[in-house]
């Protein structure tokens, strides 16, 4: 059954770019106030498909250690961060 739920919530939130009502530049401007730096260490909990980690790597050079509940999701996020200093 998780694996069926796991299934659906990946397909059910392809459209929304963080799995998250909140928009990239809504995003972009919390992490922006947070004053990341390169270097700096950042656990995203319940990452989904890694699309906040590999944002929060790529623009601005931290560390991030994603987690989830799901195996699924847990696959897709190291396929998108693959290259990034994001460990899943």
């Amino acid at each position: 059954m998780t694996h069926e739920r796991d299934r659906f919530s990946l397909i059910g939130h392809a459209a929304m770019p963080f799995m998250s009502p909140l928009t990239e530049a809504e995003l972009t401007r919390l992490l922006d106030a947070a004053a990341l730096s390169p270097g700096d260490r950042v656990l995203d909990v319940g990452g989904g498909r890694g699309d906040l980690a590999a944002l929060v790597a790529g623009r601005f050079g931290a560390s991030v250690v994603s987690v989830d509940r799901s195996p699924a999701a847990c696959e897709r996020a190291r396929a998108r961060t693959a290259g990034l200093d994001v460990a899943v």
